[in-house]
């Protein structure tokens, strides 16, 4: 209780080009019965740190109650951070979900995963974020 069982969903290319799609296993964890506390995680970046093009969407079978989280990440940083967790936002109130975001390379130096924090960096999406929560309509 209480806690999310967070399973990442992304399409990962490795480095023979050969594509991992981990969309099938957690389709496989959406039949019954549904863990309560199962949260898809999509990636659109898988960990590279590039912007979305869209939100994903949620696949029909996608589980939703009052305590349902999705997750949705990929190339935020402080310049788009608000854009996007509005996005998220919308489409996981739509579903009757929970938001669940991270955000990894957008505070790191260059915006490479792998690299230092950028303390600077890190301070401006933390200011992004609060600026973004406090519009929210509650």
């Amino acid at each position: 209780p209480g806690t999310a069982f967070v399973v990442p969903i992304a399409q990962i290319t490795q480095p023979d080009k050969s594509v991992v799609d981990t969309l099938p296993f957690f389709g496989r964890l959406t039949k019954a019965p549904v863990p309560p506390n199962l949260c898809g995680f999509f990636d659109s970046s898988a960990g590279t740190g590039k912007e979305a093009d869209a939100v994903p969407e949620l696949p029909p079978n996608y589980p939703t109650n009052v305590d349902q989280r999705v997750g949705f990440t990929g190339g935020l940083h402080s310049e788009n951070v608000k854009e996007w967790l509005s996005r998220y936002e919308k489409s996981a109130r739509q579903h009757g979900c929970l938001l669940l975001s991270d955000c990894q390379s957008g505070f790191r130096q260059n915006r490479k995963r792998g690299e230092p924090a950028d303390p600077v960096e890190l301070l401006k999406i933390g200011a992004a974020v609060r600026e973004w929560v406090a519009a929210l309509k509650w």
